[in-house]
This record gives structure tokens, sequence and C-alpha cells, in this order.
């Protein structure tokens, strides 16, 4: 289908179109009436001129009846040479120009694009609807995959503890294994692992397991190895945070006693550990005066 896949587009949009073509077709025909009939009545053959006169010849062949009328109007429509009816009829009678360039602006410019306009909206709004409708299928998609891997988590976490490890996976039966290969397009089960483990903790819960599969099966492998290290960097970030907290304290809590001056050791140890980077501080022992 994937080769396939404008031709059916095509198709489609033929098919969506159909509507509002016939519509068009009956405005066309609407308007050409009335342009028809208004063309027999003000261009009409002059008696006051001879018969083989350039105005008697294009207003007897183009607008002596109401089919004439209709062809005439079919060739302004198309824009088909029309410079050769409209010319002689308007050099005898000027306001014949109004009569022409009005039928030129409604038929062939003005309705050809709200025309065009309205194809181009119809086509992306079904656009659109297809495309929310792939989004449901594909989130109904997600949902059922989703079931499926925490029905094998399941089955593959044999102790019960919820959390996965590289043991159990390799220790699988081999019906699961093939299974999970399948979906994660991953031969080898111990890279399967490591992508999936991305803090390196030697178990993976449901979630991990799930989510982990999901983009592996979706997402494509620099991706999948992206997120791993994003993630690595968030849990590298938030322990150095917990550590520069854990450090922070004592040192907030010298400077406090220091500032209060509540015990004669506070002025000291507040020197040694300001002056840690200090050369000097490194050959002067703190000794109690």
């Amino acid at each position: 289908m994937v080769q396939f896949q404008t031709l059916w587009q095509l198709v489609q949009g033929l098919m969506l179109s159909l509507t509002t073509l016939l519509w068009t077709f009956l405005l066309i025909m609407i308007l050409m009436y009335i342009f028809a009939i208004l063309g027999m009545e003000l261009i009409t053959i002059d008696g006051a001129l001879p018969s083989e006169s350039p105005y008697n010849v294009a207003a007897r062949e183009n607008f002596r009846s109401f089919q004439d009328a209709i062809l005439t109007l079919l060739q302004v429509f198309s824009l088909d040479s029309i410079g050769s009816v409209y010319r002689p009829l308007v050099n005898q009678r000027m306001f014949l120009f109004f009569y022409f360039i009005t039928a030129m602006l409604v038929l062939a410019i003005a309705l050809m694009n709200l025309v065009t306009a309205v194809m181009v909206n119809t086509s992306l709004d079904q656009a659109s609807q297809d495309k929310e409708a792939k989004q449901a299928w594909e989130a109904a998609k997600r949902k059922k995959q989703v079931e499926h891997l925490r029905r094998m988590f399941a089955s593959l976490d044999e102790d019960g503890s919820g959390e996965l490890s590289l043991e159990e996976l390799l220790e699988a039966p081999e019906d699961l294994i093939c299974d999970l290969k399948e979906i994660s397009t991953v031969d080898d089960l111990e890279e399967l692992f490591s992508m999936l483990d991305y803090d390196g903790g030697g178990a993976i819960d449901t979630n991990e397991f799930c989510e982990g599969i999901l983009k592996v099966a979706n997402e494509s492998r620099s991706a999948v190895e992206l997120g791993r290290l994003m993630k690595q960097c968030n849990e590298i970030l938030s322990n150095t945070n917990m550590l520069m907290d854990f450090v922070k304290a004592p040192v907030d809590k010298v400077k406090g006693d220091a500032a209060r001056g509540s015990t004669p050791m506070t002025g000291q140890a507040l020197a040694c550990t300001s002056g840690w980077g200090n050369w000097r501080t490194r050959w002067q022992p703190c000794t109690r005066t």
C-alpha cells in the first residue's frame, strides 16, 4: 500500500470532489442560462448596418439563437479565442464591453477559483480526518501492545518481585523469547536488556519494560540510545543535586555558628572549611588557642 499511497490519495480526492463538481456543473448551467438570455436581448442584428458588416456577422453567428448563445458563453467560460467574438461587437456597441467582462469575471475567473478553493478545503479536511483516524488507530494499537507487554512481563518475572533481571530474561521460555524478539526487532537479549535498563541497576520494572520495548520497536536505534543517555544525564544531575545539598548543610551550619559566635572552635573550623584551596592553610594546622 505504501507504493500506491499517492495514487490512492488522488483517487480519494477525486471521489470526494464529485459532489463539488456536480454542484459546480449546476451553477455553471444557471449562470450560462442567465447570460445567454441577457446576451440575446442585448446583442441583436442592427438593420442600419449592412448584413455583411462585422457586427451583424458576429451577432448572427453567436447570439441568434439560445444554442448559439450557450456555445459562445462556453467559449467565454474556457477563454477559447473569445477575442474574435467580442471585438466586432464591442467596436460597434461600446456598452457590450461590460457584458463580456462581467461574463469572463464571473464564469472564467471567480467561479473557477471558488471551485478550486472548495476542493482544496475539502482535501485538507479529509487529510485532517485521516490524520485523526490514524492517531486514534495508533493509540488503540499502542494500548493493546501495552496490555500484551504487561502480560509478557508477568510471565517473565518468575519470582513475582515486580522487577525483571537479565537472568530471568535469559532463562525465559522459548516462545516468550521469540515473541519478544519479534516485537522489539532485536535479536540479542543482552543488548535489549541494556537498552531498557538505562540506570544500570540490573533490573527493570513494568513501566521501563513496556515503554522501552515500544520505543525500541517504533523508533530508530539512535533515538532509543539518545533517550537512554538523556535519562542517565537526568539521573546524574539529580544525584549531584542531592550530594550538593548534603555537603552544603553542614557548611551552612558552621557559617551560622561562626556568625553567632556560639563556640570557640567556630572561627577556626570556618577557616579550615573555607581554606581548602588556599596554599597557606595546607601548612598551618588548626590548633586550639
